[in-house]
């Protein structure tokens, strides 16, 4: 973005007597509550990112063993490959609703 032109600050900038102090008290006043504010919003998106990859692997097991419809040592491993795809067909076609909510996929 117009990266050849000067940009308007101070070339030696040197500020003001007592401007440390005033950032010192605002960051003071406002700190906690920003680093609370984002703690939240970081957190609540990783416990749904996890929440969502808890359920996509509960679903996909429950879909891979009703595919397989038989235990799975005696199972051969093309009727596991077919009931591996079918899982994760049944994951494709079903990942909005899993997303939007995972407790009712």
């Amino acid at each position: 973005m117009n990266s050849d032109k000067e940009t308007m600050t101070a070339k030696n900038y040197q500020g003001k007597p007592h401007e440390g102090d005033v950032k010192e008290v605002i960051k003071k006043d406002y700190e906690d509550q920003l680093r609370g504010q984002y703690h939240d919003q970081v957190y609540e998106g990783v416990k749904a990112g996890l929440r969502t990859q808890f359920y996509e692997k509960a679903i996909w097991q429950a879909v891979y063993k009703r595919a397989l419809n038989k235990d799975e040592a005696t199972a051969t491993d093309e009727e596991k490959e077919k009931a591996k795809k079918t899982a994760d067909d049944y994951l494709e076609q079903n990942k909005e609703a899993i997303k939007d909510d995972p407790n009712t996929s």
